[in-house]
């Protein structure tokens, strides 16, 4: 446990919520608290979820690539994301929430009816309680619900594929073009984006204000005054509002500013920022209209703050396994032998030259940026593969045995392009959820990438098992792009 930790837990406890952290984390752990007093109840939560997540992706993966399977329970054991379930941290609880919710939504897209409804369902209510538990986040629960809007199923490949996968294939992918099937794509993921944001920002609202009456703490002039504060270093004029003394106006342009978080302003000996702030009532009135105004007057100067503060991200942070704070051993805390095991071994490999300089909460952003161009590039050539193998097998439906042989090639291209698109709605998952930090930071800390280190994992695995696949099954001397030669018997001898 952390400081946040603690504060959300003291919530849970009092059943009084402010808006500081997002409230939905507290009231979870209310509940949990009186079934399980302490901090067991929230942590087999988030370890349940992870855990889940991990196994219902891996067995839905294993459908279509074994390999792929293996390799996704095997990410979980991995240095950067074994940590994740370790705190109790709201940034934990995106994470397995929206990781179960992927793994739900992935299996539900080849069922229909109750048992499809019974996977949507818990789905999305993980997907919105972590939507609820980050601000950022619900940008990025949008692209993994295509996982069960788009339910062409992974499994088909090769001889598995039946005549009627074959002839949904050809109906979907003969006379689509790649600019109407990226057009398509991109209009449904938009308005998905919208009536996600829409939904959650409803649903926040709601319970926020009206259901739980959490105090309001005006948490957004964090950012307002850190962006103020950055401007004032780079023009020399301050611009929080208020009176505010020779010596204190000195202090704010030369001492206050710190390009990798707003915690100076709040804490320490720059704290009178804060303090006076409050005391004058700017902080409770808010500070949107001096913070547009600063930004309005000097907009180089805004641009130049806000990429110093993403010259932050790209720093390393400390590449070990994170250690509990004194309180967490008030709340229960034990450093057993499982625990030091883990946390040797974590250590070990994440003190590694090439590993360690992975601890870059920035590195992770342009990951996801590389990996959606990655799965765009390999959707493209899919399709044009289907399309390719879709008209071949057309041409062979004369001949029964030549239109088997086609309508597995198709429905085999079939399922390489939905792999691909998968990889990149877990690609563009991570993207949104980390890119609004570059805008909206406040603080550089690398929790705040957990869920786009998770989904590039993810979507790296399969597009990397699509890759290999692709090698493995192409035959000798075959070129690229271009679908296999079906297989032609020969007529049997005639008397």
């Amino acid at each position: 446990m952390t400081s946040d930790s603690v504060d959300q837990f003291e919530q849970a406890q009092r059943f009084a919520f402010s808006d500081w952290h997002p409230p939905i984390m507290a009231l979870i752990w209310h509940y949990l608290d009186r079934l399980s007093a302490g901090t067991v109840g929230l942590f087999a939560l988030i370890l349940g979820l992870y855990w889940s997540g991990f196994w219902l992706l891996a067995v839905r993966f294993a459908r279509s690539r074994p390999s792929l399977g293996y390799l996704t329970l095997l990410a979980a054991f991995s240095p950067m994301l074994v940590t994740i379930p370790a705190m109790l941290w709201k940034d934990s609880l995106v994470f397995s929430c929206f990781l179960s919710a992927s793994g739900l939504l992935a299996a539900s897209a080849s069922r229909t009816g109750i048992r499809r409804a019974v996977l949507i369902t818990p789905a999305l209510l993980l997907l919105l309680t972590g939507a609820l538990a980050r601000h950022n986040a619900m940008l990025a629960a949008a692209p993994l619900l295509l996982l069960a809007v788009r339910r062409a199923p992974l499994q088909t490949s090769g001889a598995q594929a039946s005549h009627a996968q074959a002839s949904h294939a050809k109906a979907s992918y003969a006379k689509a073009s790649g600019a109407r099937v990226a057009g398509a794509e991109i209009l449904r993921l938009g308005v998905i984006i919208l009536a996600t944001v829409a939904a959650t920002s409803l649903a926040s609202w709601l319970l926020n204000r009206h259901v739980l009456d959490a105090r309001q703490t005006g948490v957004a002039n964090s950012l307002m005054a850190f962006d103020i504060v950055g401007l004032a270093a780079r023009t020399g004029s301050n611009g929080l509002p208020g009176s505010w003394s020779g010596d204190e106006q000195h202090r704010i342009i030369n001492d206050c500013y710190e390009p990798w978080a707003w915690d100076s302003l709040s804490w320490g000996r720059r704290a009178f920022v804060r303090e006076r702030l409050v005391a004058s009532g700017h902080w409770q009135h808010g500070l949107r209209d001096p913070w547009l105004t600063a930004i309005a007057s000097h907009p180089r100067a805004y641009i130049s703050h806000r990429l110093a503060y993403a010259r932050m991200l790209l720093r390393p942070l400390p590449a070990s396994f994170p250690q509990p704070e004194p309180i967490s051993v008030t709340y229960g805390f034990t450093a057993n032998g499982g625990y030091r095991a883990i946390a040797q071994t974590v250590s070990a490999f994440s003190g590694a030259p090439i590993i360690a300089d992975l601890w870059r909460p920035g590195l992770w952003v342009a990951f996801a940026m590389a990996t959606c161009v990655v799965a765009g590039l390999r959707g493209r050539r899919h399709l044009k593969s289907c399309q390719a193998k879709s008209c071949l097998a057309k041409s062979f439906q004369a001949k029964s045995c030549q239109a088997m042989s086609c309508q597995a090639m198709s429905c085999q291209a079939t399922s390489c392009q939905t792999m691909s698109r998968q990889a990149g709605y877990f690609a563009l998952s991570g993207l949104l959820y980390a890119l609004p930090l570059v805008v909206v930071g406040v603080a550089s800390e690398f929790r705040y990438v957990y869920w786009t280190i998770g989904a590039v994992f993810i979507a790296t695995l399969i597009l990397a098992s699509d890759w290999l696949a692709e090698r493995v099954s192409r035959p000798a001397g075959a070129l690229p792009g271009l679908p296999d030669p079906p297989l032609v018997l020969a007529e049997p001898l005639r008397a």
